[in-house]
């Protein structure tokens, strides 16, 4: 492990930064250095500028792109203390999940830092496909929200039941019509 890279993961504890994000932080800063071929600590402002229009311009997810920016931006202005003006990159479809930006609607639950939309879409995920809480967090972690696997776990302990009221309520109902695609009758013979 180089040094630079321990100093980043001190950085980050200190920081407070759960695992999973310095996992994900970590791994947008080695595929910077993969991509130039030497450490981020060499690369000049306009190295880094030019990786992240690439990363635009062949269209990885919005999500993938704001988590490999937001471990460059972590090292270049919290470990190497030098300011990076990348900002502008960001622009788009608007950032969900940071508190300061949240609009208070009725599609919120009120005290939650995060859109009511994440909230029901992360315990629709868990029930729906029997996902662990950690896969859950991986998955949002792709689409750019970061949050807990306990934070998850506390939203399908309080919002559970009614994700799950509202899934069997869209369940079709049996009746006495049924639509089969295609039947095989074998007729044993005597």
């Amino acid at each position: 492990m180089t040094p630079l890279r321990m100093r980043m993961i001190e950085d980050m504890r200190a920081a407070g930064l759960t695992s999973g994000t310095q996992a994900i932080y970590l791994d947008g800063v080695r595929r910077l250095a993969a991509h130039h071929g030497r450490s981020p600590d060499l690369l000049s402002e306009e190295e880094v500028r030019a990786y992240l229009i690439g990363l635009r311009e062949r269209g990885v997810a919005l999500g993938t792109f704001k988590t490999n920016h937001g471990g460059i931006q972590f090292l270049y202005r919290q470990t190497l203390d030098r300011a990076l003006s990348t900002s502008r990159f960001l622009a788009g479809p608007e950032r969900l999940g940071h508190a300061d930006e949240m609009r208070s609607d009725s599609a919120t639950y009120p005290g939650y830092r995060f859109p009511a939309e994440i909230i029901s879409h992360a315990v629709w995920l868990y029930h729906v496909f029997s996902l662990s809480f950690r896969d859950v967090e991986l998955i949002l972690a792709e689409r750019g929200v970061a949050v807990t696997h306990e934070s998850i776990r506390q939203w399908c302990l309080k919002f559970g039941a009614e994700v799950a009221r509202k899934l069997r309520r869209r369940r079709p109902k049996p009746g006495d019509v049924w639509h089969l695609d295609e039947v095989v009758t074998l007729l044993a013979k005597s």
